[in-house]
């Protein structure tokens, strides 16, 4: 019996030579996990950690992947490429131990089990703000360095003792040469006891200070009692001390200048950036510089209003003399420079007063030199 012979179609053999080529090119996925990093280091910082790691010379990663326990708002997981060995890692909470992971991933996706370092994050750092404190009496002033001067942030608030703040129609126009301490809108005076019953007079006492006669803010003696001793007076100090505290002294007129030179203005621009940011009655100051003016108003002794000013202006002693005064009540009355400031305008602008005013003291801060 002849047997048939039986040919495959040309077009079958093509197909299944096909098939055998492609088995044949089928590659073998790595799923190997690539190498880990080396040398991981973490540095903590305040709500931040500083990882820092090293990548072996023949690397198969191609990519960085961070994780850290315990979670918190910051996205998981960071995603780095090889070129990067350090990164920093912001928005942790203070003063907690985290735990980081690094995984390398490599171009099949193959994740590394991952090396660890734990982190404790260090406590806030809490800066106190700098202060003056009065030791005649305990009270805290904040102040502020601007330039090469100290100054008290906030009005002097001092009470001598063993004195009382003098109402409004008392002051050394009748009785020259002595010192007098008033509070804005405290008609009446009487000592602390009476201005602590008093809840207007005693919120102007501690948001505005006292308001003092030129007098009272150089410190005057009792033994100067007329022109001649005030003369000589003054001549025993280069620098004022006056009603401040021990290591501070009155401003002379030209150290407020020296002020205006350190912020970069002049007397016609230099009221907003030293100027509080509340407080006044229109266009309140940036307070670039923390030295808060406020409006003080002023105790103005040939005024029906004696009291008068705030929250529209303030007004701030020198001890700078400027001349005496003849033909008023007061016998021979000094003039003195004072700093006067608005909340409408920009300007901190100077002026003399009779010594009889009430205004607001800043001291600052002896030289060390």
């Amino acid at each position: 019996m002849r047997l048939k012979k039986y040919v495959l179609p040309k077009l079958i053999i093509l197909m299944l030579v096909f098939i055998s080529c492609e088995e044949e090119k089928t590659e073998v996925i790595d799923t190997t996990p690539p190498t880990e990093v080396l040398n991981l280091v973490a540095t903590p910082g305040q709500g931040k950690v500083a990882l820092q790691w090293d990548l072996p010379e023949k690397s198969d990663a191609a990519q960085i992947r961070i994780t850290f326990v315990p979670v918190n708002d910051v996205s998981q997981p960071i995603l780095l490429t090889p070129e990067f060995t350090s990164y920093e890692i912001v928005g942790l909470d203070d003063e907690t131990e985290y735990t980081f992971t690094l995984q390398t991933v490599d171009i099949y996706v193959n994740k590394s089990v991952g090396t660890t370092v734990t982190a404790l994050t260090e406590a806030p750092v809490i800066v106190e703000p700098d202060v003056l404190i009065d030791e005649r009496d305990g009270r805290t002033y904040k102040i502020t360095t601007i330039g090469d001067q100290v100054w008290m942030a906030e009005n002097l608030a001092y009470l001598p003792a063993g004195h009382s703040f003098s109402g409004n129609t008392t002051g050394s126009e009748s009785q020259p040469f002595t010192s007098h301490y008033y509070v804005y809108d405290f008609d009446e005076g009487g000592d602390m006891t009476v201005l602590n019953a008093n809840t207007n007079a005693k919120t102007n006492y501690e948001q505005l200070g006292v308001l003092y006669n030129w007098y009272a803010a150089i410190g005057i003696p009792e033994n100067v009692a007329d022109a001649s001793s005030l003369d000589a007076y003054m001549q025993t100090y280069t620098v004022c001390q006056g009603v401040c505290p021990d290591g501070w002294h009155l401003p002379s007129n030209e150290e407020y200048d020296e002020l205006l030179v350190a912020i970069g203005k002049d007397v016609n621009t230099g009221g907003d950036p030293l100027k509080a940011r509340s407080g006044w009655d229109v266009n309140q100051g940036t307070d670039e510089y923390g030295y808060g003016l406020l409006p003080t108003g002023r105790r103005k002794s040939d005024s029906a209003l004696d009291f008068e000013g705030s929250p529209s202006y303030g007004y701030l002693w020198t001890s700078t003399f400027s001349k005496y005064e003849t033909g008023t009540t007061e016998t021979g009355t000094a003039r003195a420079y004072n700093r006067y400031f608005k909340g409408a305008d920009d300007y901190f602008k100077h002026n003399t007063y009779r010594s009889s005013y009430g205004l607001a003291v800043r001291c600052v801060k002896d030289s060390e030199e």
